[in-house]
């Protein structure tokens, strides 16, 4: 009887045994596969580069297919094919034979929900540097877009205008992914003037002056920025409805208007360039508009999740962050605001609205 007891507590030790070992190669091999996200980022970044998703579009191609058409060597390419299936970009139906998977659809650049653009921003040697430095951040205080490149993103941007307009492109694709949200859950037809200060190209305008007829709306951003903003406005056929004036949201913002909004801007800047914004967008509104701020607004928790990761982009690119409720509700104090309500959307942003005090 301890003969066949001692059998089974060998045997259940072994399993368990077994069992750890198997946890740690599942542990270890997902630690692997976070450590090669480099690769995964650069391989993403070459397909769309090379529009593959876009001709894998209506049938699969062979890979010999795929490389006479983008002109490149067939055997790089079936590894970079192949290592993408595992991120299901791609599912190769055959040998060497593909067609686009879940996620490879959405690499497409004809559809409303495509990420194309953001693909080949965070593919681009601008971008990924700054994380190299992050540890400068920790150690010295040195932002990590400055140590990479020797200045901040913005000033960076007006030296390298085909970088630039790669964030626009990425940025105006974004507006049009979540802009039906935005419009859906709050009612912006109340207010006869909006502006939207750092509007870039004018998307979100574009959709909200087609969504609210009798609303009239003025997009401010950087001179250099509003030039592609009148052309927009124009092929829109909005131009009679829309001012597009160039300035600094630093030094003041065009007054007039009975909606100030801001979409994904103060989330760039520090707590005290973010005053400086929002006090004069106090200043320019009187004291019967409304601020309506389109950001994530964090959870007081720590897990990671898309916010989280957005949160890490900005600590790599800008001197902002990610804030939760209590904190826009600081900011909002500062600068002559009252947070008078957070309208969730059903995308990743909500609206924080806020009245003049």
């Amino acid at each position: 009887m301890e003969l066949i007891i001692g059998e089974y507590n060998q045997l259940m030790g072994g399993i368990a045994m077994s069992a750890e070992v198997m946890e740690h190669s599942e542990v270890s091999g997902k630690l692997m596969h976070l450590l090669a996200g480099s690769l995964i980022t650069q391989s993403i970044y070459t397909v769309a580069r090379l529009r593959i998703p876009d001709l894998l579009a209506e049938r699969p191609l062979t890979c010999q297919e795929l490389a006479e058409l983008t002109q490149t060597q067939a055997s790089p390419l079936y590894r970079v094919m192949r290592f993408l299936c595992g991120e299901g970009i791609f599912h190769e139906t055959e040998e060497k034979t593909f067609e686009l998977g879940p996620l490879g659809q959405v690499l497409r650049s004809d559809t409303p929900d495509s990420l194309h653009a953001s693909a080949l921003m965070f593919g681009q040697p601008w971008h990924m540097k700054p994380a190299c430095h992050l540890i400068d951040t920790l150690t010295k205080g040195i932002p990590p877009f400055e140590a990479a490149h020797g200045m901040d993103i913005f000033t960076y941007f007006s030296q390298h205008p085909e970088d630039e307009q790669i964030f626009q492109n990425t940025m105006s694709a974004y507006s049009r992914r979540i802009i039906p949200a935005v419009l859906g859950a709050y009612d912006f037809s109340q207010f006869a003037t909006v502006i939207d200060i750092g509007g870039g190209h004018g998307i979100l305008m574009e959709q909200l002056l087609r969504s609210c007829k009798n609303t009239r709306g003025i997009v401010f951003d950087q001179p250099a920025v509003i030039e592609g903003t009148k052309q927009f406005m124009k092929r829109s056929g909005l131009e009679d409805r829309c001012k597009c004036v160039g300035g600094s949201f630093f030094e003041s913002v065009p007054e007039g208007a009975e909606a100030y909004i801001m979409k994904h801007i103060i989330h760039d800047w520090s707590d005290e360039e973010s005053v400086a914004i929002l006090s004069n967008c106090r200043k320019a509104m009187g004291n019967k508009g409304k601020l309506l701020l389109l950001e994530i607004v964090l959870d007081s928790g720590n897990e990671t999740n898309y916010d989280t990761l957005v949160d890490m982009e900005m600590l790599t690119k800008t001197t902002g962050k990610e804030r939760t409720q209590a904190e826009f509700e600081q900011l909002y104090l500062e600068s002559g605001f009252r947070l008078s309500r957070v309208v969730p959307t059903s995308s990743t942003i909500s609206i924080i609205e806020g009245v003049p005090i």
